[in-house]
């Protein structure tokens, strides 16, 4: 069995009888028992001993387009404490703009009775809102880029997940009557690598729409394109992968439909979770650091593909994040890989901590359950334990890069403003 440096929730609960010696026929804590207290410990103990140190774990950008008149914008509701690490505002080419937070004592102030709908740069807080001042007018331009500290999801059994297999997307023939003579799907493994593969496949057209498309499988079959196989039913191509980045176009955009649902097969003992259209859902990482891709995606199909893997479909433009700044770069399709995994919204079968910090989740998890036992003695050995691994804490988390010390600059010195130009903020 291959050793992984991180702990599901089924193995946390395995390490917390183990260390406590739980005897398996007890009735006082039920497994669901066991994660409530390890969820308790994590928020009351360990998120916020993470965050003492500064190192910018947990941070996380929700991009919020400006809307028309509209100057109140909520603080992202996964934010930890409802606080902010850092407010931006973002021109339509994507350039970072520093933000000034005023004193709300000092909005009448600021409001000056007129409008604003570019160059945002003054805010206060009201509330769980922030609200930008002077107002935003018609037709504001870029967006607000809130950066919070995440809050970690809520740790469920193993058997409440999925794990992602492959990836999937339907090309359909929509007007067999419309193909002309060349018409082609361009298939691009790997868009956002350095060197992107284009893969050009020409349309064969048959006598109606269902046999065109089994000429279009045929022919991606041949074209033996690594990790893409093709099936198809009726009138529709369904292309299967192993790379999220894989774009398909039709070079007739009347005579093939690609969907603009992204597929994913799924491997889960709990499929009525997800069958429900509209289903909120998290797209989580399985390997270190555990973040999240993507939240609260509402699902827009789902089917069985065969009797142990299931395919949920959601709207690939809901899977688009920010990966570069400035320069007008578009968002593109978050990097979610084959063994990452899904959830419900705000639940999570891995402690989104460093995992060399899961043991330590485990151990906690133990001591709040002796002490509801009222077992001093195998307390007292479980805090002895737990203040050991808090003092070695620091040396793990703390000072992230050892060879490139943090250099503090002062932003806003008459030389830094002659290097970095104007960056309006007050």
């Amino acid at each position: 069995m291959a050793y992984n440096p991180w702990m599901t929730s089924n193995d946390i609960i395995e390490a917390v009888k183990r260390k406590i010696a739980f005897p398996v026929s007890q009735n006082t804590f039920s497994e669901e028992d066991i994660l409530r207290f390890a969820n308790e410990e994590m928020f009351i103990s360990q998120v916020p001993s993470v965050l003492q140190y500064h190192e910018e774990y947990f941070v996380y950008r929700v991009q919020t387009p400006l809307v028309s008149n509209i100057s109140r914008y909520s603080i992202p509701d996964r934010a930890i404490g409802m606080r902010l690490r850092d407010l931006m505002w973002t021109d339509s080419a994507g350039n970072f703009f520093e933000m000034t937070r005023i004193s709300a004592d000092d909005k009448a102030f600021f409001q000056r009775n007129i409008g604003a709908n570019q160059a945002i740069h003054k805010f206060y807080i009201e509330n769980n809102d922030v609200v930008l001042t002077p107002s935003v007018i018609g037709d504001p331009t870029g967006f607000l880029n809130f950066f919070i500290f995440m809050r970690p999801n809520q740790l469920v059994k193993n058997d409440r997940s999925a794990s992602i297999v492959a990836f999937t997307q339907d090309i359909t023939v929509s007007d067999n009557s419309a193909f002309v003579a060349g018409d082609k799907i361009t298939i691009t493994l790997a868009t956002q690598s350095p060197n992107p593969v284009p893969t050009d496949i020409t349309v064969l057209v048959g006598v109606n729409a269902n046999a065109t498309a089994a000429n279009i499988q045929s022919a991606i079959t041949l074209a033996a394109i690594s990790g893409l196989t093709a099936a198809v039913s009726g009138a529709t191509v369904t292309c299967t992968f192993d790379d999220i980045t894989t774009t398909f176009v039709a070079l007739n955009e009347t005579a093939l439909t690609v969907s603009s649902f992204l597929g994913f097969n799924i491997q889960t003992e709990s499929s009525p979770l997800y069958s429900g259209i509209g289903t909120k859902i998290d797209f989580l990482q399985t390997k270190p650091g555990h973040k999240t891709y993507v939240f609260d995606i509402r699902t827009k199909a789902f089917s069985t593909v065969s009797s142990s893997v299931y395919n949920v479909k959601v709207n690939k433009s809901d899977l688009l994040v920010p990966l570069s700044t400035g320069y007008n770069f578009p968002p593109l399709i978050a990097g979610v890989q084959v063994g990452d995994y899904i959830c419900l919204a705000g639940e999570s079968i891995i402690p989104q901590l460093p995992p060399d910090l899961h043991n330590m989740l485990a151990e906690k998890t133990a001591a709040r359950i002796l002490a509801s036992l009222g077992d001093q003695a195998g307390l007292a050995m479980a805090n002895e334990k737990i203040k050991e691994m808090e003092y070695r804490q620091g040396s793990l988390l703390n000072n992230r890069v050892d060879g490139a010390p943090q250099k503090i600059t002062s932003r806003h010195s008459i030389l830094r403003y002659g290097k970095m130009g104007v960056r309006k903020r007050m």
